[in-house]
């Protein structure tokens, strides 16, 4: 049998790495939808001088 200290070992980082994932996604989607609506708040986005 394994010992609980090499298990955990071998485990935790598997936790960390499939946890950092939906937090990527969840960052480029909010990093996506902040330059999307910057557009309409005045100061935010990329002036066009016309």
């Amino acid at each position: 049998m394994i010992p609980e200290e090499i298990w955990y070992l071998f485990v935790f980082p598997w936790i960390l790495f499939i946890a950092t994932i939906p937090g990527t996604v969840i960052t480029y989607m909010a990093l996506g939808a902040l330059a999307t609506f910057s557009v309409y708040i005045p100061g935010l986005g990329s002036k066009q001088e016309s």
